[in-house]
């Protein structure tokens, strides 16, 4: 079974007198310890290595399944900035581990307490395995019943046939308006099946790392977002929001939630997600202007490019220079930090001009106080939550509900229960129903090669690696996503690996 796993050190660790029984004394495994000649690489071999990571098949498939698992044969995988530094930051991962948590594949096997409800054999599923444990790279995995959830099959890509037939027909027939051609495409990749055949393999292996949190996110700040069908509720002005790295990942499939359900959404890039190649300024770059008309497109209201904290200051001068006409009502943080918080508490959640406007006075009967939701926390730098982080986390939200002058949430990836008891499943289970009501309008966003996080220098180890799909890469050269410090999952990116070819 093929693999790819953390290979840096293996030949020290290796040499470890793993082997011995228990009866051997600790001091006889130190002495061989000490004996042996190996080492840790040596510095300059060590500075040359790319990337901690290596293509291995040293491991056999599962061959025991437990009643409450199921086997699943991978096919894509999607990775984002918290796996890679579980990679590249956590000291605790030795030779061996396999990263990546968000999947899609074909159940191979399942336990016999696993109903056929959930998922039958052969089905196709998507599940997030956990952020301690992860193991998505590789061919096959076991994975619990509650973290996965079944989807129909993914959408074929367009063949070069297809499209010249589809071309020659077009020609032939009048062609309809484009608002028309767009709905009956769409209406007959859906099919009588709901998903069937919306989402292509690539989306469906980022609809867990993605859609989990952003469900997640998207219910503290509107509570209608469960039955995404109903309407959007009548507000007596419309509600807007800030989306920290709005333009891709978790913030962007937000954004897209958000905006069905009447939010006028402020989508923040961060600067180094737009490559400057020579320009004079990033906003004249051709990937920032390729970035704002899709975000425009999508239904987004303005588009801030600058550092997090620095356009939140911004927005809070607008809010005193236009009282009454421009309000916040909530902060969408995908980057994390505690500067992050203070400055919206700052500049945003506390302004004193709300109440100036009467319609967004308390006493009105839509009325609901500021929200700010984090994805990451106060410490951005740590790759896990501790139990420590989690308290402060949850003192705060009491807090704050407490005053009823701002709401706080944090949504962990190292939760498997969000705060109304409902599991990684549960979760799925929402954003595919997003999917299917929308009839695939609302879904991740795999990036294209319009919008490149950086252009690789000749000779560097990203160069090849990124294909005509923009950030998909096949298993073989996987671990050169986490090369250079994974500048390629920074600014709230994903890449999807393509295990099955």
């Amino acid at each position: 079974m093929a693999t790819v796993e953390i290979v840096k050190g293996t030949a020290e660790a290796g040499n470890r007198p793993g082997g011995l029984s228990r009866s051997i004394s600790r001091r006889l495994s130190t002495r061989l310890r000490s004996r042996s000649k190996s080492g840790p690489s040596p510095g300059h071999l060590a500075q040359e290595m790319p990337t901690p990571l290596g293509l291995c098949s040293h491991l056999s498939p599962p061959t025991h399944v437990p009643p409450h698992h199921v086997l699943v044969q991978v096919w894509a995988v999607g990775l984002d900035s918290r796996d890679a530094a579980i990679v590249l930051k956590d000291k605790h991962n030795t030779p061996g581990f396999i990263p990546g948590r968000s999947f899609v594949g074909r159940a191979v096997e399942v336990g016999w307490e696993v109903r056929e409800d959930i998922v039958k054999k052969g089905e196709w599923v998507v599940g997030l395995m956990e952020v301690k444990k992860s193991g998505a790279l590789a061919e096959f995995i076991t994975i619990d019943r509650h973290r996965i959830h079944r989807v129909p099959g993914p959408a074929p890509l367009p063949t070069l046939g297809t499209l010249l037939s589809n071309s020659r027909a077009s020609s032939r027939a009048p062609s309809p308006s484009p608002s028309i051609r767009s709905t009956r495409s769409t209406a007959s990749m859906i099919g009588k099946k709901g998903l069937n055949s919306v989402l292509t393999v690539e989306e469906l292996a980022l609809l867990p790392i993605c859609g989990v949190f952003a469900y997640r996110a998207v219910k503290t700040f509107d509570l209608s977002a469960l039955n995404p069908a109903a309407p959007a509720p009548r507000k007596s002005r419309p509600r807007r929001i800030l989306v920290l790295d709005g333009h891709s990942g978790v913030g962007a499939l937000s954004s897209q939630m958000l905006i069905r359900r009447g939010w006028k959404v402020v989508a923040h890039v961060s600067p180094e997600a737009i490559p400057s190649n020579g320009y004079p300024t990033l906003l004249s770059s051709p990937a920032f202007k390729n970035m704002e008309k899709r975000l425009r497109r999508w239904g987004v209201e303005d588009v801030c490019l600058g550092e997090a904290t620095a356009v939140i200051a911004m927005l809070g001068e607008r809010c005193k220079t236009r009282p009454g006409g421009y309000i916040i009502d909530g902060v969408l943080d995908t980057i994390g930090g505690l500067d992050v918080w203070n400055a919206a508490l700052q500049h945003i959640l506390s302004n004193p001009l709300r109440s100036s406007n009467p319609e967004s006075d308390s006493m009105a009967d839509d009325f609901m106080p500021p929200q700010f939701t984090t994805l990451v926390g106060d410490d951005k730098e740590r790759t896990i939550p501790s139990a420590h982080d989690h308290f402060k986390a949850g003192f705060r939200s009491m807090k704050r509900a407490m005053n009823a002058a701002c709401g706080y949430a944090w949504i962990s990836a190292a939760a498997d229960i969000d705060g109304e008891g409902l599991d990684v499943r549960d979760a799925l289970a929402g954003i595919i129903k997003w999917v299917e009501e929308t009839r695939g309008r609302v879904k991740p966003y795999v990036e294209s090669r319009e919008s490149p996080m950086s252009t690789p220098a000749e000779g560097s180890a990203e160069t090849g690696w990124v294909n005509s799909m923009g950030r998909v890469v096949v298993f073989e050269n996987a671990p050169h996503v986490f090369a250079e410090g994974a500048m390629s999952l920074k600014c709230g990116r994903n890449v999807v690996v393509k295990v099955v070819s």
